[in-house]
């Protein structure tokens, strides 16, 4: 069988709302890409840092414009509207989370990559609070204990009694 060749495009969310699991345009970079300015016909205006707007990229109505707020876990403003991708043949992912102080999962292998681990926390309902560098927790993606998800890029991979890794497969 042959399979249909996956095509991304983009659209405009509706106010208040986020979009749906996996489909966040979550950098800066394809944010304020040719692709997605073409696609959604409106220009790139500035990036900002806020908890006053939702993570991601956001449609102003008032200045016609396209705007990104890596602020993780914001406050949702009903004046701007998310920008989602959509796809026409989605890649599904696992995702499962490990036991708490440990560095292991019952499946699958610890996430190395910060996009996947920001689909991860999608695909479990949580936030994605941060990626930093944090000693004494799991390298890689994991799940502390309030539920938000981090991403860890300090080396050494230490289990932590707050701390779950999350894995893909």
């Amino acid at each position: 069988t042959e399979s249909l060749p996956n095509v991304l495009s983009y659209e405009i969310g509706a106010p208040g709302f986020d979009c749906a699991v996996g489909h966040v345009v979550s950098t800066h970079v394809e944010c304020a890409s040719s692709e997605l300015l073409t696609a959604v016909g409106l220009s790139f205006s500035n990036w900002v840092s806020t908890h006053n707007l939702q993570f991601g990229c956001l449609y102003s109505s008032s200045l016609h414009s396209l705007f990104f707020n890596y602020y993780e876990g914001g406050s949702v403003d009903y004046n701007y509207m998310p920008v989602c991708k959509t796809e026409s043949s989605p890649v599904i992912r696992n995702f499962n989370i490990g036991v708490f102080d440990t560095n292991s999962c019952a499946a699958g292998n610890p996430i190395q990559d910060v996009e996947l681990c920001r689909e991860a926390a999608a695909f479990f309902g949580e936030v994605f609070s941060a990626e930093g560098s944090y000693s004494g927790y799991p390298q890689g993606c994991f799940k502390f204990l309030n539920g938000d998800v981090y991403w860890n890029r300090h080396e050494g991979n230490l289990p932590s009694p707050n701390a779950a890794p999350i894995c893909m497969g």
